[in-house]
Parts: C-alpha cells; sequence; structure tokens
C-alpha cells in the first residue's frame, strides 16, 4: 500500500472483529471523518505528499457492510485539502467539508466538495477572509 494507511475496523456489540482493513493509495493516507451510509461507511480525509513539493487533496472511500471499498475518490487544487467533515445528503451524494491552501481567497480557506452518490463532484467553492477558515463539522 502506501506511505501511510487508514486501519479501518468494525466490531460487533461483544467488541469481538467482524473485519478489519487498510485503505489508502501510494502515499500518505488519512480518514478524519466517518459516517454510516444504506451500503456500509464512507470516509473522508486526505490523500498524497505533504513533503517535497507535493500536494493533498479530499479523499472520500465508499465501502460496504462487508469494508469492500465500493469506489474512492480524490478533490482539490494545486497545493493543500485537508477534510475534516463529512456527511451523506438526502439523495445520496455527499458534502465534504475542510480546508484549502489552492485557492486565493485567504491564507487557508473554507473549503467545500458536493458529490452525486457515485463520488463524482457537483460543485465546490472556497470561503474565507484574510485569516485561515477550516470547515470541522456540517449540519
Amino acid at each position: 500500500m502506501g506511505l501511510t494507511d487508514a486501519y479501518v475496523l468494525k466490531v460487533n456489540a461483544d467488541r469481538e472483529e467482524v473485519w478489519s482493513r487498510l485503505i489508502g493509495t501510494d502515499e500518505q493516507n488519512s480518514f478524519l471523518s466517518i459516517v454510516k451510509t444504506d451500503s456500509g461507511c464512507a470516509l473522508a480525509g486526505y490523500s498524497g505528499m505533504y513533503v517535497n513539493g507535493g500536494n493533498l487533496e479530499y479523499y472520500l472511500v465508499n465501502l460496504d457492510s462487508d469494508g469492500e471499498v465500493l469506489w474512492s475518490r480524490t478533490y482539490g487544487g494545486h497545493t493543500h485539502e485537508f477534510a475534516w467533515s463529512l456527511i451523506q445528503t438526502p439523495e445520496g451524494g455527499f458534502l465534504i467539508g475542510g480546508g484549502t491552501d489552492s485557492y486565493d481567497v485567504g491564507m487557508g480557506d473554507f473549503y467545500l466538495v458536493r458529490t452525486d452518490p457515485n463520488g463524482e463532484q457537483l460543485w465546490d467553492e472556497a470561503y474565507g477572509g484574510h485569516g485561515s477558515e477550516d470547515c470541522y463539522g456540517i449540519a
């Protein structure tokens, strides 16, 4: 797998392991938010390289109830994005929130990405002022 991968674990009511998975690309990977979905769960975080001129992007992975990857997608601009929060929309898509350094709104900006149920990006938007802003929760 990659330099750092996410370890995802499902346990039952008796705290016994049902399944576990290492998930990631061949770079650095971290998940910072998870939501339950009809088919299993979805995880959001970041993937990429933070050092040596690399960039990090939002990383969204959709798993089925057995922990198998249904699909994964990355989103973002030319520098760094960190996804801190995730919700599933009523239509079955996702809204991802976090921060970005890729857009010239300010020093670091509040960044939203909206997807359809298959993870295809519908839109993205950066918000902010002269300081640094991040999105740590979505309701």
